[in-house]
């Protein structure tokens, strides 16, 4: 019941030269149907659609005869945009990152520079303490 709605709503929009659509074509996918249930096959809706309409340019391989992507350059404009936009943010980020690193690289430095002063403070009390 399900493959029988399908192979009729596949061919809702093909249409003849004169704008009708074609009746011709939802008959020829129903019989080609029940042809194969009879036979004992299993319903094929995309071979179905192939023999019936032919394989056509915009048919995607492994998506079946869905919708298919616009092919408009606004679509392409946008994410030309969007990669730009991108690209600017990750430009912003390494340099975020470099002056973090220069940060903890002074910030280390002056760790260091503490550590040995209050080694040195430490070691200075024990020589001058009597215990």
């Amino acid at each position: 019941m399900l493959q029988q709605h399908l192979i009729v709503s596949i061919a809702a929009p093909v249409e003849h030269q004169n704008g009708a659509f074609s009746v011709f074509v939802q008959v020829e996918m129903e019989k080609r149907r029940i042809d194969a249930e009879t036979r004992g096959e299993t319903v094929d809706v995309d071979k179905i659609v192939d023999d019936v309409l032919g394989k056509r340019s915009s048919y995607i391989v492994g998506q079946g005869y869905g919708p298919k992507p616009n092919k408009s350059s606004s679509g392409m404009r946008i994410l030309q945009e969007t990669l730009k936009e991108k690209d600017r943010e990750c430009a912003e980020l390494r340099e975020e990152r470099a002056a973090l690193m220069e940060k903890t690289i002074a910030m280390k430095s002056t760790l260091a520079e503490h550590t040995h002063l209050f080694e040195k403070l430490v070691q200075s009390q024990n020589l001058s303490s009597p215990w």
